[in-house]
C-alpha cells in the first residue's frame, strides 16, 4: 500500500513538472547541426576505410618488390671429359623486381581505380548522410504539423461545444431547422475527428525525432516553422549546387583520369619486368657453393599486338564512357531539380493561397459577427457557417504549409551539396503566419461575447506599456487578478526593446499570458507605438517588427501613432505618410488592426486629403480608440457621440487617462478603483447607445489599486 502511494505521488509530481515546464523552442537547424551519423552512414564510412587499405596495397605494387625461389632436382648432364654425370642439385634465388611498360601501366591503372573506388564510396556516404538529414527534416516537419494541429484543436473543441450548445438551444425553441442542426453537428464532428489521435502521434514523432537527431526532446519542446522561399528559380547558384553533387564530382574525377589515359600503344600490352637477383647453387657431386649476381629483363606480349591498328582501343572508349556518364548524371540531376522546383513553387503558391483564404475566412467571420445584431435570426446560421469555414481554413493552412515545407526539404537534399545549406535563392521569404486570425473568433466565443440575441460586450481595456509583470510566470496571475478585479476585459500589451531581443522565450510567455487571460475572460492585443514609424525612412522598421511578431497569438494589433508629436501644425504630406504607414501595417499584419488617435482627426463633416476617417475602412481598419482626455463628462459624451454618428463605418472606443503628469482637467488620477468602476458603468449606459464600444485607460501602471488588494 505504501509503495502504491509512493507511485501515485511520483506520477503526480511528474505531471506537475510537465505542466509547469516552460515551452522550449527546438530549431531544425540545431538538430541538424548535432545529428550523429546513422548506422548506414557509419557502415559506409567503414567501407571507405577498407577501400583506402586496398588503395595502399595497390600503391605498394607499383614499385620495387622482393622475390625469391628455391629449387631442387635430380639432374643428368653431359660433360666433355666425364660423359654423363648424375647429381642432385639445390638452388636458391633472392632478388628485386621492378615493373616496366604494360605491367607498370596496369598497376598504375589498378591504383587509380582503387582511388576512384574510395571516392565513389565517399560519394555514397555523403548521399546517405544527406538522405539521413532529409529523414530528420521530414520527421521535424511532421512533428511541427502535429503540434500546430494540437494547439488548434485545444481551441476548436471548446468552441465546437459552445457552438453546438447554442444551436441545440435554438433548435429546441424551434428557431433552427433540424436539418441545419444536423449539418452543424456533422461538420464539427468531421472537423474534430482528426484531433483524437494527435497527442499520441505527437509523442511518437517526438521520440522518432529524438532518435534521429541523437538529442532528447522534453515534453515541453516546441517546433518552429522555417520560412519558405517564393520563386526559387533555376539560377546559376543552383547550377553550382549540381556541380558540387558527390556523384558529379566523382564522375568528373573519373573523366579527368580517362582523359590522361587516352591513346593506346602496342608497348602498353607488353608485360615486362626488370630483375636483379643473387643466385646460390649446390651440387651433390661437388663440394662448395656456387653464387652469382643475375640481372634480367623479361617481357611477354600477345602476338596480335605486334600487328594491326590499336590507336582506337579501350582507353579511348573508356574516355567516351566517362564523358557520357558525367553528362547523363548532370542532366538527370537537373531534371530532378527542375521537377522538385516545380512541385515546390506550386506548393508555396498553395500555401500562400491557403493563407489568403484563412484571412478571408477570418474577415468573413468578423463581419458576420459584427452584423449579427442587425441580421437577427438570419445571421445566426451565417455566423455558425463562417466559424466552421474559418476552422477549416486554419487546418488547411497548416497542412498546405506542411506540404510546401516538405517539398522544400526535397530541395534541401540537393542544396546541402552546395553553398545553400540554410536558405534557398528566390524572390522573397514567406514567414509562417500562424493561425492567430482564428484567435479573435475563438476568444469572443469563449469570453461569452456572442452577439446573437445578446447586447454587445462593453470593452474595458487597460494600456499596459510595461508588461514585465504580466509576462513573468511569478507575477502573471497576480496581475491578471488585479485587472479582473478592476473589471477589465481587454489588455493592450506593450513590448520593450529588451523583450523583443528574446523572441523564442517571448513567444512562450505571450502564449501563457493569452491562455491565462482568456481563462479569466480577458482578451490580449499587441500595442505598438512610435510616431517615427510614420516617416517613410522608418516605416519599414514597423513592417519588419510586425513580421517578427506575427506568430504571437494576439487578437488584434493596436497602433498608437500620434502624428502631432512629429510636427505641429501637421502638414498634408505628413498626413499622407501617416496613411501610408497604416496601409503598410495592415498589409503585413496577421491580426486585425486598430488605431489610437486624438479625437481632432475624426471630427464629423471632413473630406479631402486630410480626412483620415474617410480612408480607414478602405485600408481595413474598422476600430479606432479616441483619445478624449477630459474629466468633463458632458464634453466626452458630446465629442464621442458626434464622432460615432458622423462615421458609422467605424467602431469607436474612448480612451481616458489616469496619468499623474497630466492636468487634473485631463486625467482621473487620484480617483479610487471603485469610483472609476462606477463611472465606467455609468458611461457605458450613456455612451453605448451612441455606438461607442468601450472605454480604455492609459495606463495600467497609474491605475489605482483595487481596494481588496494591491499590485
Amino acid at each position: 500500500m505504501l509503495e502504491h502511494h509512493r507511485a501515485i505521488v511520483l506520477v503526480s509530481i511528474s505531471l506537475l513538472l510537465i505542466c509547469f515546464t516552460p515551452a522550449r523552442a527546438v530549431t531544425l537547424k540545431s538538430l541538424l547541426a548535432d545529428m550523429p551519423d546513422s548506422a548506414d552512414v557509419m557502415a559506409a564510412g567503414a567501407k571507405v576505410d577498407q577501400l583506402r587499405g586496398e588503395r595502399r596495397q595497390r600503391a605498394d605494387e607499383r614499385g620495387w618488390s622482393v622475390f625469391g625461389s628455391v629449387d631442387a632436382g635430380y639432374l643428368q648432364e653431359l660433360e666433355a671429359d666425364r660423359g654423363t654425370v648424375d647429381y642432385t642439385g639445390y638452388g636458391m634465388e633472392v632478388g628485386l623486381r621492378y615493373p616496366l611498360l604494360g605491367t607498370l601501366r596496369q598497376r598504375n591503372e589498378a591504383l587509380i581505380e582503387s582511388q576512384l573506388a574510395v571516392e565513389r564510396q565517399r560519394s555514397a556516404q555523403l548521399i546517405q548522410r544527406a538522405e539521413q538529414r532529409l529523414f530528420l527534416r521530414n520527421a521535424y516537419i511532421d512533428w511541427w504539423e502535429t503540434q500546430q494541429l494540437l494547439k488548434l484543436c485545444e481551441r476548436l473543441e471548446p468552441l465546437a461545444e459552445k457552438e453546438l450548445a447554442a444551436a441545440r438551444q435554438r433548435a429546441a425553441g424551434n428557431n433552427l431547422r433540424r436539418s441545419e442542426l444536423m449539418w452543424l453537428e456533422q461538420r464539427w464532428q468531421v472537423r474534430l475527428k482528426s484531433c483524437q489521435n494527435l497527442p499520441r502521434r505527437e509523442a511518437i514523432l517526438r521520440a522518432r525525432l529524438a532518435r534521429l537527431s541523437g538529442m532528447p526532446l522534453p515534453v515541453a519542446s516546441v517546433a518552429e516553422a522555417t520560412p519558405l522561399t517564393e520563386g526559387p528559380t533555376l539560377t546559376s547558384r543552383w547550377s553550382d549546387v549540381i556541380g558540387g553533387h558527390p556523384a558529379v564530382a566523382t564522375l568528373r574525377r573519373q573523366l579527368n583520369v580517362a582523359r590522361k589515359q587516352q591513346g593506346d600503344h602496342w608497348l602498353d600490352r607488353v608485360n615486362s619486368n626488370f630483375t636483379i637477383a643473387q643466385r646460390i647453387d649446390r651440387r651433390s657431386d661437388l663440394s662448395g657453393t656456387g653464387t652469382g649476381l643475375v640481372v634480367g629483363l623479361s617481357f611477354e606480349v600477345p602476338l596480335a599486338a605486334l600487328t594491326g591498328d590499336h590507336q582506337d582501343g579501350s582507353s579511348d572508349a573508356g574516355y567516351r564512357v566517362a564523358m557520357e556518364e558525367l553528362r547523363g548524371t548532370r542532366n538527370q540531376l537537373r531534371k530532378v531539380l527542375e521537377d522538385t522546383l516545380y512541385r515546390y513553387e506550386s506548393a508555396v503558391d498553395e500555401a500562400i493561397s491557403a493563407q489568403q483564404q484563412a484571412a478571408l475566412a477570418a474577415q468573413l467571420e468578423s463581419e458576420r459577427y459584427g452584423r449579427a445584431q442587425v441580421d437577427g435570426e438570419a445571421g445566426f446560421m451565417a455566423l455558425r457557417t463562417a466559424r466552421i469555414e474559418q476552422a477549416n481554413g486554419a487546418v488547411d493552412l497548416i497542412r498546405a504549409w506542411r506540404n510546401a515545407w516538405q517539398e522544400q526539404a526535397e530541395l534541401m537534399l540537393i542544396a546541402d551539396y552546395g553553398d545553400l545549406p540554410d536558405s534557398l535563392p528566390g524572390a522573397r521569404k514567406v514567414i509562417w503566419p500562424g493561425t492567430t486570425s482564428f484567435s479573435s473568433m475563438d476568444s469572443r466565443s469563449r469570453n461569452g461575447s456572442e452577439p446573437a440575441g445578446a447586447d454587445p460586450v462593453w470593452i474595458k481595456a487597460a494600456y499596459v506599456w510595461d508588461s514585465g509583470a504580466l509576462l513573468s510566470a511569478q507575477t502573471r496571475i497576480g496581475e491578471l487578478n488585479e485587472l479582473k478585479a478592476s473589471r477589465f476585459n481587454r489588455i493592450y500589451l506593450g513590448l520593450s526593446a529588451e523583450q523583443l531581443k528574446h523572441l523564442a522565450s517571448l513567444e512562450s510567455q505571450v502564449a501563457e499570458l493569452v491562455r491565462d487571460a482568456e481563462a479569466m475572460g480577458m482578451a490580449v492585443d499587441i500595442l505598438l507605438g512610435d510616431p517615427a514609424w510614420i516617416k517613410s525612412e522608418y516605416r519599414n522598421d514597423l513592417v519588419e517588427l510586425i513580421e517578427q511578431l506575427r506568430s504571437l497569438p494576439f487578437e488584434r494589433l493596436l497602433l498608437d501613432l500620434e502624428v502631432e508629436q512629429l510636427q505641429w501644425p501637421v502638414p498634408d504630406e505628413l498626413i499622407q505618410d501617416w496613411i501610408r504607414t497604416l496601409r503598410a501595417a495592415v498589409k503585413v499584419s496577421p491580426w486585425p488592426v486598430s488605431l489610437v488617435s486624438h479625437h481632432r482627426w475624426f471630427a464629423p463633416g471632413q473630406s479631402g486629403a486630410r480626412c483620415v476617417p474617410c480612408v480607414l475602412p478602405n485600408l481595413g481598419i474598422e476600430q479606432v480608440s479616441l483619445m478624449i482626455y477630459t474629466t468633463n463628462e458632458a464634453r466626452m459624451k458630446s465629442l464621442s457621440g458626434g464622432i460615432s454618428q458622423g462615421w458609422p463605418e467605424l467602431t469607436f472606443a474612448v480612451a481616458q487617462s489616469v496619468e499623474p503628469d497630466l492636468p487634473s482637467a485631463n486625467s482621473w488620477y487620484g480617483h479610487s478603483a471603485s469610483s472609476l468602476n462606477d463611472k465606467s458603468e455609468t458611461w457605458r449606459g450613456r455612451l453605448s447607445p451612441l455606438g461607442i464600444a468601450g472605454l480604455e485607460w492609459q495606463d495600467w501602471s497609474s491605475y489605482p489599486e483595487y481596494e481588496a488588494g494591491g499590485r
